[in-house]
């Protein structure tokens, strides 16, 4: 949760109050450590390190048994190399992630391999052809983090093209995404602005919303 947040300082301090466990080397408690030493990195801006401490954790689920960790640590890694927009490396975890038992009733994993196909289709075809996949994910998805995460980008897409009243219906219901989150954040405070109700936007300001943008 911290890591959705961005809280860097947060993660730094449950990092630090599990330092007791630190010198465990269980693998699962290493994998959960090197996890969250991973999103710490990714949040600090990091990829490099957090990609590191991610396929460090995955090296460690080869037994049968730590599949489904294994589908956990794969999935957070996807979501670092979609920031990184290393797309072959994204195709090669999408491969990885094909041949792993049970991978298509893993909601949130199939969910953020749609989500990689939307950024990919934007990297690659622009803005048109990433709304329709993301349009697919939003239809087809059940609630959760990979449809919100589909709602608020392709809101932010739509109101890049003045496309302000299907953003609203995008936004609409998304609780503490759209409160909370900082994409939502965001996303929210472009809409006022669309809106011309710049004082609305949850406090966010222009210098603050351009900097979410980049």
């Amino acid at each position: 949760m911290f890591c959705e947040r961005g809280a860097v300082e947060d993660i730094e301090q449950a990092l630090a109050r599990s330092a007791s466990v630190a010198g465990d080397e269980r693998p699962i408690v290493r994998c959960l450590r090197l996890s969250a030493e991973g999103a710490h990195a990714f949040c600090r801006g990091d990829l490099i390190s957090a990609r590191a401490k991610l396929r460090q954790a995955i090296a460690l689920t080869q037994p049968a048994s730590e599949v489904p960790f294994r589908r956990a640590w794969l999935r957070a890694l996807l979501r670092i190399e979609v920031a990184a927009a290393d797309f072959d490396a994204v195709e090669d975890l999408r491969q990885q992630i094909a041949d792993l038992p049970g991978h298509a009733g893993d909601i949130e994993l199939q969910g953020e391999i749609a989500h990689s196909r939307a950024a990919e289709d934007f990297h690659r075809g622009g803005a048109a052809a990433s709304l329709r996949t993301l349009a697919a994910m939003v239809e087809q998805l059940p609630f959760g983090r990979p449809q919100a995460c589909a709602r608020l980008d392709a809101a932010w897409l739509h109101l890049e093209d003045g496309g302000v009243a299907r953003a609203e219906q995008l936004l609409a219901g998304l609780g503490a995404w759209r409160r909370e989150h900082p994409a939502g954040l965001a996303v929210d405070a472009r809409l006022q602005f669309a809106l011309g109700r710049p004082d609305e936007g949850d406090g966010l300001t222009g210098a603050h919303l351009q900097r979410e943008a980049v």
